[in-house]
């Protein structure tokens, strides 16, 4: 993104299921990807500040339609609402005017984006539960090296122990795992 200041990153993963960022996952070290990808786009252009990182589905949406809905060659604006809010990019991005407008130049005083989940008010101030302060940001970074850091050294040392994860509706490792039917870890206890 090129702001006023100067070149921002801004990194979108796209995604074929729904998937939501969580700094409490990233800090925990069990959802980094995203931001690995934002590291290596910040450490790729020296002079480059952080401006965000988003999923963005690219999944089709059930979304229920009735046949009022429709109208020959346009889409009705109830249903162009309903499909901006499905898809807007989930993720995070820095409290910066010059960021905000770098993402979604198009969004004026008493609008929603259509692009990232914000609002600005008639008085051109915008409120989103995506943004984060670059004074927070930081230290979320920071964090964020030391943990993958952390993981390298333990790997490189050959600390590779079955240490499987679970926080409730947000993250199951074992989702996935060829070996959840083999293996001692019980997701129910808590």
């Amino acid at each position: 993104l090129n702001t006023q200041r100067a070149d921002a990153i801004k990194v979108v993963d796209y995604k074929s299921g729904g998937k939501q960022f969580s700094m409490d996952l990233v800090r925990c070290g069990l959802d980094l990807q995203l931001m690995l990808y934002l590291e290596a786009g910040l450490r790729g252009f020296e002079e480059a500040e952080p401006a965000g990182a988003f999923y963005y589905r690219i999944g089709d949406k059930d979304l229920p339609v009735g046949a009022e809905y429709w109208k020959e060659g346009e889409l009705p604006e109830p249903l162009q609402a309903k499909m901006e809010r499905e898809y807007r990019m989930q993720g995070f991005f820095l409290d910066d005017a010059d960021i905000v407008g770098s993402i979604d130049g198009d969004v004026s005083a008493g609008e929603s984006s259509s692009v990232i989940n914000l609002r600005i008010t008639q008085k051109n101030i915008y409120s989103s539960n995506q943004s984060i302060k670059a004074s927070d940001f930081d230290p979320f970074r920071a964090d964020f090296i030391g943990k993958v850091e952390s993981i390298c050294a333990r790997i490189v040392s050959g600390i590779i122990d079955a240490n499987p994860a679970y926080f409730p509706n947000k993250f199951d490792a074992c989702e996935y795992c060829e070996y959840r039917s083999i293996c001692c870890f019980e997701n129910s206890i808590e």
